[in-house]
């Protein structure tokens, strides 16, 4: 009998999945709510990365214990909670890609958690990809209704036993396959374990053979990526690296992000506006919860705080739901509201459209951004962009007190008040300004960590050219000098010499008859000869002189010294090894003058050890001389000899 009851419950979307214990039409507690999900998501989990999930679609019934979020997520694309204008920039991107109009072969959406970024996408997917796959002239069947729109990379690389590298490579090149008739979008939000910087330096190597791949035509690839801090032990973000800060400056490194092939599109939190919209349309669909809970005539109250504390449309609509279920009054508590680097910038010289007191936004910002606004880099930030307001245009006298602003802060010597007072001084000053309708240039990573990078490869450079100078040509050169003149001759005369090195050698080479003529030639050119390009520094320490320029991309540390082969971690590897070989060959060079080395018979013969038995006749006549003569008594010795005396000795 139950048996039977339980099998007409189930609806017709669900006869592939395995028969749940207990029946939908009873009352599910939390735990077999959480049980049934756990057994409809191990049912429908990919085996091979190439695959999608299969889709459950709950009955209304089931539908009831759903979170909000999930009840409510939006079923068409005008239902998305996002700006018109952004929709509008990820549409037309999105369908250049499918219609052949860009190169672009990766789509970036880069942005905090909740910013409808993988919404908008699989929406977008729903609408465009079906149009693009019939233009290829398919009929439509039931196998072809049963094509999804999107394949998902899902990161079960436990599951399928193979490493996460492997995987994510294998489910790009199975999803080459997905175009023409075949066609979908290809979405990758689960990354793998970017945090290890090999499994790292493997993701970005896999889409770089995305982007430079010799397929004419790929299915569009678009990575959805929430940015956000991350708090490590210290508290402390005096780096931009991958441990601090989770971006896509971090995880995908400059190479990838200056390619002309990737696209990438920036979402900034949900503004204050369309989030109290769509969370009163919720209130009023549960218009009956709310009155029972006597909490209807509070809902434009609690939205309106709970909008201006959170830009994540995920944790906004949890909380609202834990509030309308409640029966007693509870502290508002939302997920903290991640901001990225550039969006912090801009507040502090543009100012907030949501928050228009200025005190109160820079106090939620420096509470929200943990320890961004605390920092060094931060603050050549501000140096660097805030004559990006206005176009430029604004008088010079706020310039003056910016940069005085600037440098009092220098002067307190890293207290917590000096980076809060440079940035209220600049909001300040800009707050009193015209913007001229938000005409504004562009923003830029501090030049500052270039020049600092560039002053410690100069400092590395000029180590291991001090140690070549010191062990292999016995001069000792001091910093300051390197700077002065070593710095460019020594290393402009050596790259001269290994010029001619080369033209010496091919000349010696064809003397192999002539072995006098060869030996001459080489010990007239011996310092030419001596040049090795492996050890010797041939090139200008520290670079040729140029400017330094403006960096659009906020680089990390971790991913460009990664990559660029001048990197400081680079330049101290070589320098060691170097030094190691130097240290070798200098001991070797001189156990060879000591003749301490066997096999080398010239040096030993000249060295050698003469037995007694071989002494030479004159010395054994000299000795039996000596001997034969009587000692001197101590009173014949004159101890006071005049300086006459002494010269008549000398001679």
């Amino acid at each position: 009998m139950g048996r039977k009851g339980t099998t007409n419950s189930v609806t017709d979307d669900m006869v592939t999945q395995p028969v749940l214990s207990k029946p939908p039409s009873l009352q599910y507690s939390l735990s077999s709510l959480s049980s049934q999900i756990s057994k409809w998501n191990a049912a429908s989990r990919p085996t091979s990365p190439n695959r999608s999930p299969t889709k459950i679609t709950p009955n209304r019934k089931e539908e009831e214990y759903l979170p909000w979020y999930e009840q409510y997520q939006p079923r068409t694309l005008d239902e998305v909670v996002i700006h018109k204008r952004k929709l509008k920039d990820v549409t037309e991107a999105l369908e250049n890609m499918l219609n052949g109009n860009s190169d672009s072969r990766i789509l970036l959406l880069t942005g905090p958690s909740g910013c409808s970024k993988s919404t908008v996408v699989t929406k977008l997917a729903d609408f465009l990809i079906p149009k693009y796959r019939n233009s290829y002239g398919m009929r439509t069947t039931l196998r072809n209704r049963e094509k999804t729109n999107v394949v998902e990379y899902g990161n079960d690389s436990i599951l399928n036993g193979q490493p996460q590298t492997e995987s994510f490579a294998e489910f790009l090149r199975q999803a080459k396959y997905r175009i023409g008739s075949n066609l979908s979008l290809i979405l990758v939000e689960d990354l793998p374990n970017v945090f290890h910087s090999g499994t790292r330096y493997s993701f970005q190597n896999i889409l770089l053979e995305w982007l430079y791949s010799s397929d004419e035509t790929l299915p569009p690839l678009v990575i959805c990526l929430t940015e956000c801090e991350l708090e490590n032990d210290s508290n402390t973000f005096n780096t931009f690296n991958i441990d601090s800060t989770f971006t896509a400056e971090t995880i995908l490194g400059k190479q990838i992000l200056s390619h002309p092939r990737l696209k990438r599109i920036k979402f900034n939190p949900i503004n204050m506006t369309l989030m109290k919209k769509h969370l009163m349309k919720l209130c009023s669909k549960n218009q009956s919860l709310l009155e029972q809970n006597k909490k209807w005539s509070h809902r434009t109250e609690f939205v309106t705080h709970l909008c201006s504390n959170c830009g994540d449309i995920r944790s906004g609509i949890s909380a609202l739901e834990f509030w309308a279920k409640s029966r007693h009054s509870i502290p508002l508590e939302t997920r903290e509201q991640s901001i990225s680097y550039f969006h912090a910038i801009g507040k502090i010289i543009y100012g907030s459209h949501d928050i228009r007191d200025d005190h109160e936004m820079i106090n939620s910002l420096i509470l929200g951004s943990k320890g961004l606004l605390g920092n060094d880099t931060f603050k050549l930030g501000l140096l660097e962009n805030y004559g990006s307001f206005n176009m430029g245009k604004f008088d010079v006298k706020i310039a003056a007190q910016l940069t005085d602003a600037f440098s009092e802060s220098d002067m307190m010597n890293r207290s917590s008040e000096s980076f809060e007072y440079t940035v209220r001084k600049t909001r300040s000053l800009f707050s009193t300004l015209n913007d001229n309708n938000n005409r504004h240039g562009g923003t830029n990573f501090p030049r500052e960590w270039k020049i600092r990078k560039s002053i410690n490869e100069f400092k590395i450079e000029s180590s291991d050219y001090i140690n070549v100078s010191l062990y292999k040509y016995n001069e000792s050169h001091h910093f300051k000098d390197i700077i002065l003149e070593y710095g460019f001759y020594g290393p402009y005369i050596r790259s001269l010499r290994n010029y001619k090195k080369k033209a010496l050698q091919h000349y010696i080479e064809s003397l192999s008859n002539d072995l006098k003529k060869q030996t001459a030639i080489m010990d007239q050119n011996e310092d030419t000869l001596k040049v090795d390009d492996s050890i010797d520094i041939l090139n200008r320490i520290g670079g040729n002189i140029k400017a330094v320029g403006t960096e659009h991309l906020a680089t990390s540390e971790d991913d460009s010294e990664q990559q660029i082969r001048r990197s400081l971690d680079h330049l101290m590897v070589q320098r060691d090894t170097k030094l190691k070989r130097l240290i070798e060959a200098k001991e070797e060079q001189e156990l060879h003058e000591e003749g301490l080395i066997e096999g080398d018979d010239e040096l030993l013969l000249e060295d050698r050890i003469i037995d007694s038995d071989e002494e030479d006749d004159e010395d054994d006549s000299l000795y039996d001389l000596l001997t034969q003569q009587e000692p001197r008594s101590s009173a014949d010795i004159n101890e006071s000899l005049s300086d006459s005396d002494l010269e008549e000795l000398d001679r």
